[in-house]
């Protein structure tokens, strides 16, 4: 058996009724408020229900960049992750590799060029000290040798890069 205090329901009856009146007033005060606000919401209403299709349209529209940009989006992923580190890793491995070969290739190709230059310029020289060598061989017993001239500072270098 459940007993009530009547004074307890009384005083929540009361303190509904309180409420009602305050949110009475505040409607009666801002009455202008409410009935602008009432009328804004229909104008918006009747906006949205005029250019309902082309609000239609916009969100087809913009479904289809999202599509787009989804579609965009994974192959980038394609392109940049996966298991093997993507495609644009795999190129980009590639790239760096034919780089490095190259380096090493260009500076072999450096070091046989300077060589080559080295005996062209030593037999440039021996031309410039002997020229019936030229057209009559080394075996030529009538020619002389030249001596050796001094070598430049910069054939010494090559000389000396070589050893």
């Amino acid at each position: 058996m459940l007993t009530a205090d009547p004074n307890s329901l009384q005083d929540v009856t009361e303190a509904i009724r309180g409420t009602l009146q305050n949110i009475n007033r505040v409607v009666a005060d801002n009455q202008e408020a409410v009935k602008n606000s009432l009328r804004n919401l229909e104008t918006f209403t009747l906006a949205l229900a005029r250019n309902s299709e082309r609000i239609d349209n916009v969100m087809l529209k913009v479904d289809g960049v999202m599509g787009k940009a989804d579609n965009l989006m994974l192959g980038l992923n394609t392109l940049a992750g996966g298991s093997a580190g993507g495609e644009l890793f795999q190129a980009v491995k590639s790239i760096r590799e034919l780089a490095e070969d190259f380096d090493k290739r260009s500076g072999l190709l450096i070091a046989d060029g300077r060589r080559t230059l080295g005996d062209i310029s030593r037999a440039v020289n021996n031309l410039d000290r002997n020229p019936t060598r030229l057209l009559f061989g080394a075996g030529n017993s009538n020619a002389a040798p030249a001596p050796a001239p001094a070598p430049t500072p910069a054939a010494a270098a090559t000389e000396r890069k070589r050893q």
